[in-house]
């Protein structure tokens, strides 16, 4: 008689390691755990979960976006069915009063804040979780706000966080921040900055590398390094000749380091900050892309080409060209044409694993 023959999925270590490679997004491991019992006892592990989310840590999928009407804040999933997020999920904390304002999201968290109540919220919309922290001393205004994971490999679930606040004067930006872990506030930050004007509150923070940074009135950006905890103002390229919010973005590029998105008709340019060979960092401009040979622009003015924002997980940028809104994936170009039939003023992409045992 001849022996059975073994699949490789008998073999419960390599079966861990294809299972550890399915795409992060929310139908994966719920549709996979339905296969057999050992499947689901694999995924329901806490050990295998955990390595999962280390596995893609860097690359959790773009969820949705949440933006600003003028009747408070709305979510739109992104994703197509069966990992469509529905609207009716998320809950916000004080939507409907007056006063509070959404400020961004990192790494699967959301920050809003209360310049009347002197108060933040750290908000985890998938589980709903929430937290309060008091501004600290000082703090009666700020133009902007951000939280992060203490983790670097962004596991809010069950890690630590961090709130950044950042205001300006007419000579200096200002910051602060906050630790969980020690619920107390640092001692005030503070640089000196040209822009007069203050931070561009049209443009959420974005992180790259060990930096957070803000676009300021002026096209100049503010930089606040999360390792020295030390404010610095990097200057924009010196071929932006004008400058206006809807025409520049912050971005992460492919080695993680800081970039700038600039527009220029239909035509963008992505800029990279490079040190060259004496050390002396400077805007090196990396690619440009041509967005009338890649849109769907036929009869669009390059002057309603809009940078509305960006996401660094996906590095996914969002741009409208009247009357439609594409994200457009930098690296490869791909793009995907978004329904617009709303006013929005600003955009907060959300990126985040989706707990497995929440079902969809």
């Amino acid at each position: 008689m001849g022996t059975a023959t073994r699949s490789p999925l008998d073999e419960e270590d390599l079966l861990i390691e294809i299972l550890l490679r399915l795409p992060p997004l929310p139908s994966s491991l719920p549709r996979a755990s339905l296969v057999c019992k050992l499947w689901r006892r694999i995924i329901s592990d806490r050990s295998f979960l955990r390595r999962f989310r280390d596995h893609n840590h860097r690359r959790p999928p773009l969820l949705g976006l949440f933006f600003h009407r003028r009747k408070g804040v709305r979510f739109v999933p992104t994703l197509e069915p069966p990992d469509r997020i529905p609207a009716t999920r998320f809950c916000l904390p004080h939507t409907h009063e007056d006063g509070w304002f959404f400020c961004g999201c990192h790494r699967g968290l959301a920050l809003l804040y209360s310049i009347l109540h002197r108060q933040a919220v750290v908000w985890e919309p998938l589980t709903g979780n929430q937290r309060s922290v008091a501004f600290p001393p000082g703090f009666n205004n700020i133009e902007d706000a951000a939280v992060l994971c203490s983790s670097p490999e962004g596991d809010c679930k069950s890690a630590s966080f961090i709130i950044v606040l950042v205001r300006s004067t007419t000579t200096h930006a200002v910051a602060s921040v906050y630790d969980s872990e020690s619920n107390a506030w640092g001692d005030t930050i503070s640089t000196p900055v040209s822009a007069t004007g203050g931070i561009c509150c049209m443009k959420p923070s974005t992180l790259a590398g060990n930096g957070l940074y803000w676009l300021l009135v002026g096209g100049n950006i503010l930089e606040f390094d999360l390792q020295k905890l030390s404010l610095a103002e990097i200057e924009k390229p010196a071929a932006l000749k004008w400058y206006d919010y809807s025409n520049i973005q912050v971005v992460r590029t492919e080695d993680g380091s800081l970039g700038l998105a600039t527009l220029s008709g239909f035509s963008m340019l992505l800029w990279e900050m490079k040190a060259d060979s004496d050390g002396f960092l400077g805007w090196v401009l990396q690619k440009t892309i041509q967005l009338d040979k890649v849109l769907s622009l036929e009869g669009t003015d390059e002057d309603c080409i809009v940078i509305w924002g960006y996401t660094e997980d996906s590095n996914m940028i969002f741009v409208s060209a009247e009357p439609d809104i594409f994200m457009i994936q930098l690296d490869t170009v791909q793009f995907k044409s978004l329904s617009r039939s709303f006013y929005i003023t600003r955009y907060y992409p959300y990126s985040s694993f989706f707990p497995t045992d929440i079902s969809l």
